[in-house]
Order: structure tokens, then C-alpha cells, then sequence
């Protein structure tokens, strides 16, 4: 299947009308074919090698037997911007409705000259990508703009706990007035962090710079180093009834997203002494989100307390969580007909992101191996390109 959806996506992209929706899913099919070497068709291996790749626990993607002797990343053009590009892969349900998803991003960009009527290339689509860039507002991409030096907040008009928008409301029916409550769950009003966003910046930014496309928009360059100067404030975390059900769930989602990067999308297991919050955090609230029936978040919080190399032998209290969320889960699934799905809806994405939620949370994970740990200088452990980008800023 993966491989079939990387042979027609190479064969169609031609985003003849770029959406900043289409920027987007290029980069995250970018991100993927870097790690396979494939820079046109051509290159694209076969079904059985891409496979071997892929599953070889010895064969890290970044110096996998695919890859020439020298990356072609160094040879691609920097577009007349500094070498600190951008780079992200987000989940679109961790976006709220006062977040980035926001119909700014349909806009349209023209369409570059070079790549009308030529055959895929990912040099000529990064490219292309950076030219589109150009003439949006960095808002568009991430809902914030990391140069401000500010935490992004929301507007006190949108609910933190039912995502309830009193400002489109109040324009319908005429009034000027603001609410202090809100009128679907009367919680009160009041501006937080926009979770939704600081994942964006987090995750898109990281994208952009593991493919090498500077993420220059029309009114700021913005690298992976100006959004994690932001972490001292963003690593502070809030119970559920401090934040409010949308915004907890927001929450969620930033952290579970911001150790998918840590970990090099759980290619390492990682130590919790440098991560103690998000660890903390993690076992605290496991207990939460079970109660919540939310299978999306309970496989996440597996999947990280995995990568925090949580096991039965050494963490026996926090394995009795981990058992009661595996459970969870297979209850969910037979529940659902026990045939891989999480989740009932018409979309076809909350089909997917739910099943792959709950196949995270259920797998058993051999991991790479530890970048921070003894071995963290031997030539088999690749460092991602956003944090050797991060370590000589």
C-alpha cells in the first residue's frame, strides 16, 4: 500500500494551484521519500527493498543501503536563504479551530514555471515549495509567528473547554458585547496557550528542516531553533481542570508530539531525567485519558512511555498503567468489531489516525538505539539534520 501511494503521489503532484494544504502533505511525502533516497521516479526501489528498509532494526533510514555515499541534501540549493530550514509532521485533530487550520489556508500561491509539464523531481518540488512559500504569511503555516519571542495565547472569545467560538457567534447575531462565559458549556472565558499552534511550529518546523526547505513566508524566516527557544515556556503542563477539555486534549498532543521528535519520531528510546515533565506528566494523566474513552491519546501515551523505555522488569508500578491502556484499547477494538478500528466516522482520516493510534499503543518497539545515551558518538547513530542544524546555531 505505501508503496503504491508513493508511485501515483509522485506520478500527479503537480499542484498546479498551491494551497498551503498542499504544501503541506508535499513535505510530509517528502520527509518519507528522503528517508527511502528517492529524488525522482526512477529512484523509487522496489516493493521488497523498501520493505527490508523500513522493518531492519539495523538499518537506520538515514544510512540505509538505499542512499548514495554522498547525501544529495548537501547539493540542494539554499533558495538565497541562511541553511537553517524548517521541518514537521502533525496530526490535523491536534488543531483546534482557533489554530492554523483555518481557511487562510486555502488561499492560493501561483504556480512556479519549473514545474509545469516536468516529471517528478524533489529537488525541483522543494523548489517549488519554497517559491510558494514566499506569498504566505508565516501564520498560515503555523498559526504563530516563533520570531515574535512570545508564547502564542488565544482570544479569550474561544473556549478552552468546548471549543466554542463566542466571536463568530456574537457577529451572527449582531451583538458587540463578550461574553465572560460560554453559552454551549458556561466554563469561563479566558485567553491560554494556544497548544494548537506551538505543536504546529513544533512539528512543521522540524519537517521543513529534516527536508532542506528554509521556511521563508513573506514576512519572517523562521527555523526549528527560533521555535525551540520558545520550550522553557511551553514545557509547562495543566491538569484537565485548568485547561478545559478542548485545550487539555491540545496539550495532549504538544507533548506526545514534542518526544516524537525528541526521539527522532520514536526511531530512540530517550532518557527521563532530561524530559522528567513530559515522563511525569505521561504516568500522571494516563489514568485520565482511559477515563476519557480516547483511544487516539491513550495509544500516544503508549507509544511515549515506550520511548521513555518504560518496562515491566524496572517500572512495575507504571507497567500496571501501560496494562490497563493495552486493555483499553483491545476493549475499544472488539467492541468496534475487532477488526483494526478505534473510531466510527464518516472521515476517512479519523478512521485512520485512530487505527494507527491504537496500533502504536499495542506494538512492542526494538529500538534503534539511544542518541543520548553511551553510544551517542558511534558513526551508526545518526543525528536528525534539525538538531545538528540546532547544535551549531
Amino acid at each position: 500500500m505505501l508503496h503504491e501511494v508513493m508511485v501515483k503521489w509522485m506520478s500527479s503532484v503537480t499542484l498546479s494551484e498551491v494551497e498551503m494544504g498542499g504544501i503541506l502533505n508535499a513535505v510530509e511525502a517528502l520527509h518519507v521519500l528522503e528517508q527511502l533516497n528517492v529524488v525522482h521516479e526512477a529512484s523509487l526501489p522496489s516493493l521488497e527493498t523498501t520493505l527490508r528498509v523500513v522493518t531492519n532494526k539495523n538499518c537506520h533510514p538515514m544510512d540505509n543501503p538505499l542512499r548514495s555515499t554522498h547525501s544529495h541534501r548537501e547539493t540542494e540549493p539554499s533558495s538565497g536563504h541562511s541553511q537553517h530550514g524548517t521541518s514537521s509532521d502533525v496530526e490535523q485533530h491536534a488543531q483546534s479551530a482557533y489554530s492554523n487550520e483555518r481557511a487562510r489556508r486555502y488561499r492560493r500561491a501561483s504556480t512556479p514555471q519549473c514545474l509545469r509539464g516536468n516529471k517528478f523531481n524533489t529537488r525541483m518540488l522543494k523548489q517549488q515549495l519554497a517559491q510558494a512559500l514566499s506569498e504566505y504569511d508565516i501564520t498560515d503555516v503555523m498559526g504563530c509567528n516563533p520570531k515574535s519571542g512570545r508564547v502564542p495565547m488565544t482570544d479569550a472569545s474561544h473556549c478552552c473547554n468546548c471549543g466554542t467560538e463566542h466571536s463568530r457567534r456574537h457577529i451572527k447575531l449582531g451583538s458587540t458585547l463578550k461574553p465572560t462565559q460560554c453559552v454551549g458549556c458556561n466554563a469561563h472565558l479566558r485567553s491560554q496557550i494556544d497548544f494548537g499552534s506551538l505543536t504546529d511550529a513544533l512539528v512543521w518546523s522540524y519537517l521543513f528542516e529534516e527536508i532542506g526547505v528554509p521556511l521563508s513566508c513573506s514576512n519572517a524566516h523562521v527555523s526549528f531553533c527560533d521555535v525551540i527557544a520558545m520550550l522553557p515556556a511551553m514545557r509547562r503542563y495543566y491538569r484537565l481542570d485548568e485547561l478545559g477539555n478542548d485545550f487539555y486534549r491540545l496539550q495532549c498532543y504538544f507533548l506526545t508530539h514534542f518526544i516524537y521528535i525528541v526521539s527522532d519520531w520514536g526511531r530512540h528510546t530517550i532518557r527521563r531525567e532530561l524530559f522528567e515533565e513530559e515522563y511525569i506528566f505521561l504516568v500522571k494523566n494516563m489514568s485520565t485519558v482511559i477515563d476519557h474513552k480516547d483511544p487516539e491519546l491513550v495509544g500516544e501515551f503508549l507509544q511515549c512511555l515506550r520511548i521513555f523505555n518504560v518496562s515491566k522488569q524496572h517500572d512495575p508500578d507504571v507497567w500496571n498503567l501501560v496494562e490497563r491502556a493495552m486493555l483499553f484499547l483491545l476493549e475499544v477494538e472488539l467492541r468496534l468489531g475487532s477488526s483494526g478500528i478505534w473510531k466510527k466516522s464518516s472521515k476517512v482520516y479519523d478512521r485512520y489516525h485512530s487505527s494507527y493510534c491504537g496500533a502504536i499503543g499495542l506494538m512492542v518497539y526494538d529500538f534503534h538505539g539511544n542518541p543520548l545515551g553511551p553510544q551517542a558518538m558511534t558513526a551508526d547513530v545518526v543525528i536528525p539534520r534539525a538538531f545538528r542544524c540546532a547544535n551549531h546555531t
